[in-house]
């Protein structure tokens, strides 16, 4: 990947940026540096967003999602666990007749997900 992004700055002069792998780690990092994964659980480090690649699954992706603490969705007797499941999902989205307010309000968070007090602590 990275000779690629070598390949692509000197043939066309693009500018590139990398994203600093602490605020946005991929699942390399959670199956790897377990330090940093331990870190996250206690809130010392808090990322932007967690990319679950290098895992193989939906449902391994939203279990170790929620290990971190980095899953928000809510669980509800309706969903009955589509949003962990993507053949559930898939199912669902065939079965029933959808708007995308519908699947926003469904499957979509938006929000503080951890409060801060005066001292940047997370509560």
């Amino acid at each position: 990947f990275i000779r690629y992004l070598v390949e692509t700055y000197y043939l066309y002069n693009l500018q590139i940026l990398i994203l600093n792998d602490n605020e946005f780690p991929s699942g390399q990092m959670y199956h790897h540096q377990q330090e940093y994964v331990n870190q996250v659980k206690k809130h010392e480090i808090i990322p932007y967003v967690w990319h679950m690649c290098w895992t193989d699954n939906r449902e391994q992706k939203v279990h170790h999602l929620k290990d971190i603490g980095m899953w928000f969705l809510q669980e509800s007797e309706f969903m009955q666990g589509m949003c962990e499941n993507g053949l559930k999902m898939l199912e669902w989205t065939k079965n029933n007749k959808f708007t995308d307010d519908i699947v926003t309000k469904l499957c979509c968070v938006s929000g503080d997900y951890w409060k801060y007090d005066n001292s940047n602590n997370v509560n």
